[in-house]
């Protein structure tokens, strides 16, 4: 969502330093390290600061032609995020997207083990009674993407900065949301 929806906005080097974890290490990874009292703190830090980007997001270009798209065919959709769900929820209301998600598939960090794992994918697939193969997952990060390797689906990365990172790991890498919208769609 955060980077593929919206407008990617997340300095994690500068949350890590707000909720005093060691640099480069991944957020959720770093926390679950921690006994449960030392991460409980940072935890509720992480959130605040999350709902504080929250609040300030905004959509990315193309995201919500893309969306409307997808519901006029009717594609499943959904949300599978590191943040917590009301995190997310939160954000797509911000963004004018959450029109086009039902809330039970938004699923944030406290509903399935977070990405790159592939649990929040297997739970997606199970609920719309779909096969993996027939899903597309879609994702700005190396996350996203094993994440939904790992379950089976094809994996699509945006890259709207063009950077290349991860394009070797996905089946196939678009730049814009037209560019997505056109492949999903076949038109």
């Amino acid at each position: 969502m955060d980077g593929t929806l919206t407008i990617a906005a997340h300095d994690f080097e500068k949350i890590r330093r707000a909720i005093e974890l060691p640099p480069g290490e991944p957020i959720l990874e770093a926390l679950d390290k921690m006994s449960a009292d030392e991460a409980a703190p940072k935890r509720i830090k992480l959130d605040e600061i999350e709902f504080e980007l929250a609040r300030q997001a905004k959509p990315a270009p193309g995201a919500k032609v893309l969306m409307q798209t997808l519901k006029e065919r009717h594609f499943n959709v959904g949300i599978l995020t590191r943040n917590g769900s009301e995190i997310a929820i939160e954000t797509l209301h911000c963004c004018e997207l959450l029109e086009f998600f039902d809330r039970q598939f938004v699923l944030g960090r406290e509903m399935a083990r977070p990405k790159p794992h592939p649990d929040g994918v297997l739970q997606l697939l199970r609920a719309w009674k779909v096969d993996a193969r027939s899903t597309v997952m879609v994702g700005d990060y190396y996350f996203d993407l094993a994440a939904g390797a790992a379950a089976g689906t094809r994996t699509i990365y945006f890259d709207p900065a063009c950077s290349g990172h991860w394009t070797s790991i996905a089946d196939l890498t678009v730049n814009t949301h037209d560019e997505l919208r056109l492949l999903v769609t076949g038109e």
